[in-house]
């Protein structure tokens, strides 16, 4: 770099670096001192190797001769020169070479500028090229006879108003204008020119294509020292000529083509150099344009939402806005601080801080976006609310330079935020008031959004719901409301409706049905009409829907009445108006209804008649009674008069003043008309009614009674003057109403006797059943009644007796037939189907003994059970009774036959009851194959052998040899591993024992672990034989870890006088002499086996029992007792814990506290222990010791609760050294304890778990740790 660093500035190397062109500094001998970047990659140069890289590397080795020659020229005329060679890949090398201005440094140097090969081309195919590759349309009439039509040609394809050329002098330093095509457009020389380099770059290997880039060389008169000195001092040697294009409504764009003096000698270049320009123009061009069209976009585009914009430059701490923000914050433009501080002052206090915090993390890099809302304070003094975007510009070295933005003012939209958050804040407290359950359903998703309410209404929580979907809705509501909510909400998908509302019913948790009002409205649609999302209330209305159904209840209940009734219900205003009446009015009167309403009363009523109906309402207004009047007319249609009688009561206002009347009006023209008829048959009918017992009445066609006899007060208590005038509909029972009108009508359109039996109400209002006998004549019903209540209830028992005796013999397990007189069938219940094979309707009236067919086995021949003398037989239990079914089978039955007697006692059916015994059969066997065997081994059992003894002592079995054998260790066997192991035990050795009997031996259990074997004509030596084999297996056979230990004793029955008892008191004399000998040393194995077992269960239990001997030992020794009271202890404490062979290991090691259960188990162990070693005459005398060593001194420990002295001293020392080993190692329940630690909790628990003495003697003598 030292040639570099001589030459000039090093801003220009550093362009030279960076340039395109291949460009490379040399000596006088054509060796490379600097190339820049580009060079190197065109000719594969490393950047370390140009200090000495010679060019014949590049050319062929003639031409390199031939450019050593033209540096020599070039030194000579201080000119550039350009010379054309070939490489050494055989394609064109153009340079252009210019002499380094002198620089203080020893010998010359040249610069060299490698062109590129495509310079070749000739004139027109780059015009071509140029036009094709801007979309111009090339004009076949355009051409270029001359290189100086070329800047005409340049301005015609740029569409340049004006092209000249811009000679320079030297002496002024100043540019000239000579215009070739129109005026010059400006009269100042201070105008910005530009300079460009044809250079190329390299793509692939051997494709390359050209690049232009330009830079500013000349601003205004004055040369910038950027220029590079080739230039320089081109312009400052004689007048060159310089090309200018300039465009409508462009700054200049000039270009520098080339010397004048140079133009013929180098018409090649100078149009490269041309077209060079024009390439560049027209790019620059329609980015500028483009540019522009943007710039003029986002400008208008920034106005129109009213954007304010602003450039903050961190250098000099200043900020730019645009006239936007001036409008928006209320100043003048021309009023803008530039001082960021200024702004930084309109912050709200309570963002600025933060807002700080946001800027420095955005310029320092830690966030990536600079995006705030926050409030600034207008001119007048309010705040605003604006949105800032900002984007920062850093140099090349990262540093931050600006940061352009955006302010939006978000004022209205924060204002209508807040308030927003207001209203909704409000309508959540109605919301909350009104108790409702809001939904928000998107319709597309199939979202479902409730509040708490809503599940609240139906007695859930939300979260007992979740995931709430279109499911959960559907499952709630009632499936009757289901459907007409889905046709209501597609009403509204359909626009038919703008919100819907209607009351459906919803399942609660509980199972009741809730009523709730539903309302609900699509609050948003999508761009093609589709439903998107609906909001909706649910309110609880059960309450009131419950009020509401019963107040139709009674509304109907009372609309029935009124319309059902033949009187007529009246209600008036309190100037006679008819505001209602019922339908009675149109059927009695035959007026319309609807034309009297409104209408006045007064016309219908008869003229004599009206005063004293005017007085009537009258006094019911001044008293403010109930009131009724009789005997008065009033219009029919027909022109008759009706006579009527009515009462009525006044209805009140508010305030209690009368504004009308309600009542009934009854016609009573009938009872007119009778009346007069039974005046004249008075004395007839009252002579006749006063003697009948039975209930007589003369009722109209509507049942309204106009006579009754004097039964009717005797029998049912009513004054005979109170039912006159009253409708018989009023006493019948409400269930019996319908028969009675129906009869009544029946009667009437008939004109027949009627004949029905009812329920009528007493006076005290209970019920009595009437049989009726009416007849309808001349308009009246003349009937008479006879009181059956009592023959009614004995039918119904009669009835209820008969079922229940049927039903009765249906259900009942046994069989059951009934057969009538002549024995045909009559019933079968469906036991007696199953077990005949008949069904009902086949069996019906057939002859029983065709049904029901008995054999006996012995003579398999059919027996009738239906004889005479049978007929009161009760079978008893037979196996060879069968019944004989239809499909073959034969099943033993015991049965029962009993006649049916009528109440003259004679015989009126037969009633057979049978069961099917098998079963009972199979339990008997059962039963006498258990009396037999034992149910354990499958063997005889005592009672079997016993009696088997007793029949095969005979002579013909003599020898009969008795082998009595015995399970060693059975009891210690279930005392350390369970039953179910002592029970594997025994029958694998019976198992033995049978396969080594022979036929006719009998082997039985006698019990408990002994077995006996009778053997028939078996010497003793045969039996001896025998007894060989079964040990030899027995002793290679284990069951768990327990070997088959067997004691067996034989005695042999050889001569006919000996007690065949005192053989067997022989033979189990020789096996109690056995088992002394071998159930000693099995039972001690035992123990042995069991202590390894424990140790292999829990690993660290043998460690336990050791430690604990030792402990317990070293106690006794302290103590001063016995070697031999040492020993005992030692023993006990090595077979003290044996019991917990038994313990399951789960519980043992369990980690945590044991519950009550576990711990239960857990104390079972000293118990088995005390058991095992007992069991062991070696050890027997140990057992109370290990029995008791989980006692408390306090008498609050297991496994009875002893206390004090009463528990034995060897427990007591075995308590404390067991609790002692247990704190001072890990246990699974517990960690491990310092000897201190350990020696506090004995003295803490001396006197209540501990015996105090003994703990004092092991912590001072043993452990020699003195009590504080």
């Amino acid at each position: 770099m030292g040639v570099l660093e001589s030459i000039g500035n090093q801003f220009c190397f550093d362009m030279l670096e960076l340039s395109s062109d291949r460009i490379c500094i040399l000596d006088c001998e054509g060796k490379v001192h600097f190339s820049n970047k580009a060079f190197r990659d065109k000719f594969v140069i490393e950047e370390d190797q140009d200090a000495h890289f010679p060019l014949n590397g590049v050319f062929r080795v003639e031409d390199f001769s031939r450019f050593i020659q033209m540096l020599l020229q070039v030194k000579r005329s201080e000119s550039s020169l350009h010379f054309i060679g070939i490489g050494k890949d055989e394609t064109p090398v153009i340079v252009t070479v210019k002499r380094v201005p002198s620089t203080g440094m020893k010998g010359d140097w040249f610069y060299c500028l490698f062109r590129p090969e495509e310079q070749y081309q000739t004139p027109m195919v780059k015009v071509n090229q140029l036009l094709s590759l801007y979309d111009f349309q090339e004009d076949p009439s355009l051409t270029i006879s001359t290189e100086h039509k070329a800047i005409p040609l340049i301005g015609e394809m740029a569409g340049a108003t004006a092209a000249y050329w811009c000679p320079y002098d030297k002496k002024k330093e100043k540019f000239g204008f000579m215009p070739w095509k129109g005026d010059v457009p400006f009269g100042k020389e201070e105008e910005i020119f530009w300079f460009t380099l044809p250079v190329w770059r390299e793509k692939g290997q051997k494709e390359t294509v050209n690049h232009y880039d330009c830079f500013p060389c000349i601003r205004g008169n004055s040369l910038l020292e950027l220029i590079p000195m080739e230039i320089r001092k081109s312009l400052a040697e004689g007048i060159d000529l310089y090309c200018m294009i300039v465009g409508d409504g462009e700054e200049p764009f000039g270009a520098v083509l080339i010397s004048q003096k140079e133009f013929q000698t180098h018409q090649q270049i100078l149009w490269n150099l041309c077209l060079s320009q024009l390439k560049s123009y027209i790019k620059t061009k329609r980015e500028y344009h483009f540019f522009r069209e943007q710039f003029y976009k986002y400008k208008f585009g920034i106005n129109a939402i009213g954007v304010a914009t602003w450039e903050w430059d961190i250098r000099s701490n200043s900020i730019i806005f645009s006239r936007k923000w001036a409008e928006i914050m209320g100043f003048q433009y021309e009023e803008l601080s530039e001082q960021i501080e200024d702004w930084k002052d309109r912050w709200h206090p309570e963002e600025r801080e933060e807002n700080e915090k946001l800027l420095e993390a955005y310029l320092s890099g830690e966030i990536q976006s600079y995006s705030p809302i926050y409030r600034m304070q207008h001119r007048d003094g309010h705040w605003k609310w604006f949105m800032t975007r900002g984007h920062l510009v850093r140099d090349r070295l990262g540093n931050p330079i600006t940061i352009s933005g955006f302010h939006v003012d978000i004022t209205e939209s924060e204002t209508m935020r807040a308030h927003f958050l207001q209203e909704k804040e409000k309508y959540l407290d109605i919301i909350e008031a009104t108790r409702a359950g809001t939904w928000e359903w998107n319709i597309q998703t199939g979202e479902n959004i409730y509040n708490e309410r809503w599940a609240e209404i139906v007695g859930y929580t939300l979260k007992e719901l979740e995931p709430i979907t279109d499911d959960t809705w559907a499952s709630l509501v009632h499936p009757d409301d289901l459907e007409r909510s889905d046709e209501i909400v597609q009403s509204l998908f359909y626009r038919e409706k703008e919100y819907y509302s209607m009351e459906c019913r919803m399942r609660h948790k509980d199972g009741h049905w809730v009523w709730v009002l539903d309302k609900g409205k699509v609050v948003r649609w999508t761009e093609d009409g589709k439903p998107l999302q609906m909001f909706g209330t649910h309110i609880d209305i059960t309450e009131a829907k419950l009020l509401e159904m019963e107040v139709k209840q009674r509304e109907d209940n009372y609309r029935l009445l009124v319309e059902s009734s033949y009187d007529i219900v009246y209600r008036l205003d309190k100037n006679g108006i008819l505001l209602f009446i019922s339908a009675a009015w149109e059927k009695v009167l035959g007026h319309s209804i609807k034309e009297a309403l409104g209408q006045s009363f007064e016309p219908y009523v008869h003229k004599d008649d009206l005063h004293r109906i005017q007085k009537f309402f009258r006094h019911i207004e001044h008293t403010g009674k109930r009131m009724e009047t009789a005997d008065y007319r009033l219009l029919h249609k027909d022109g008759s008069y009706h006579w009527f009688t009515t009462n009525a009561v006044p209805i009140l206002d508010e305030a209690g003043i009368v504004i009308g009347f309600t009542g009934i009006a009854r016609d009573t023209t009938e009872v007119k008309k009778a009346n007069l008829k039974i005046l004249e048959q008075k004395d007839e009918l009252e002579r006749f009614f006063r003697v009948n017992l039975d209930f007589f009445c003369i009722t109209d066609s509507r049942g309204v009674f106009l006579k009754v006899n004097d039964a009717w007060e005797k029998f049912l208590g009513f004054k005979v003057k109170h039912i006159r005038g009253q409708n018989a509909l009023q006493f019948v029972h409400p269930e019996d109403l319908d028969l009675l009108k129906e009869s009544i009508s029946q009667m009437i359109e008939d004109k027949k006797e009627g004949s029905f039996t009812l329920r009528f109400r007493r006076a005290d209002e209970s019920y009595v059943m009437l049989e009726w006998k009416a007849q309808y004549i001349d308009n009246l019903i003349y009937a008479a009644a006879r009181d059956v209540t009592e023959k009614k209830k004995l039918q119904e028992n009669l009835y209820i007796e008969k079922e229940l005796f049927r039903t009765t013999l249906l259900s009942v397990g046994d069989g059951v037939i009934a057969t009538d007189e002549t024995n045909k069938v009559l019933l079968m219940n469906t036991a007696a189907q199953e077990m005949t094979g008949w069904k009902m309707e086949e069996a019906l009236g057939r002859p029983i003994d065709e049904i029901y067919k008995v054999i006996y086995e012995d003579y398999d021949a059919v027996h009738s059970s239906f004889s005479e003398n049978r007929i009161y037989y009760r079978g008893g239990e037979s196996n060879d009774r069968l019944l004989l079914a239809k499909d073959g089978r034969k099943l033993p039955v015991e049965e029962n036959i009993s006649p049916i007697k009528g109440s003259d006692q004679g015989i009126t059916g037969i009633v057979t009851v049978f069961r099917d015994i098998t079963p009972k059969i199979e339990k008997q066997k059962q039963t006498e194959y258990l009396s037999y065997h034992d149910v354990l081994t499958g063997l005889y059992n005592r009672r079997f052998a016993e009696d088997m003894l007793k029949r095969i002592d005979l002579n013909r079995n003599l020898p009969l040899s008795v082998m009595v054998m015995d399970l060693n260790g059975l009891k210690l066997t279930n005392d350390a591993f369970g039953h179910d192991l002592g029970d594997l035990l025994l029958m694998k050795s019976a198992d033995i024992m049978k396969s080594h009997l022979r036929e006719g031996d009998v082997l039985s259990r006698m019990g408990g672990d002994e077995f006996m074997v009778l053997m028939p004509k078996t010497s003793m030596k045969e039996a001896e034989d025998v007894k060989t084999k079964i040990l030899k297996e027995a002793d290679a056979c284990e069951v768990g870890p327990v070997q088959i230990s067997l004691a067996i004793g034989i005695a042999t029955k050889t001569l006919k006088h000996q007690n065949i008892q005192e053989v067997v008191k022989v033979s189990d004399n020789n096996m109690y002499r056995e088992k002394l000998k071998y159930g000693k040393i099995m039972k001690n194995k035992m123990i042995e086996t069991i202590l390894a077992r424990i140790g292999e269960k829990f690993p660290k239990e043998k460690e336990h029992l050791y430690h604990v001997a030792l402990i317990a030992k070293s106690i006794g020794e302290a103590m001063g007792m016995s070697k031999e009271a040492q020993e005992r202890l030692f023993t006990a404490g090595k077979l003290h814990d044996i019991g917990k062979i038994n313990v399951p290991k789960e519980i043992l090691l369990k980690a945590g506290p044991l519950s009550y259960e576990e711990y239960e188990v857990v104390k079972k162990h000293a118990e088995t222990s005390y058991q095992i070693i007992k069991s062991v005459e070696e050890y027997g005398y140990l057992a109370e010791d290990v029995l008791y060593h989980h006692e408390r001194f306090d008498g609050k420990g297991y496994p009875e609760g002893l206390k004090g002295q009463e528990i034995p001293l060897h427990s007591r020392i075995l308590n404390i050294a067991d609790a002692f080993e247990a704190m001072t190692h890990e246990r699974t329940y517990s960690k491990k304890r310092s000897l201190k630690e350990a020696a506090e909790e004995l003295r803490a628990h001396a006197g209540t778990q501990f015996d105090p003495q003994i703990v004092e003697i092991f912590l001072g003598q043993v452990l020699k740790i003195e009590k504080h």
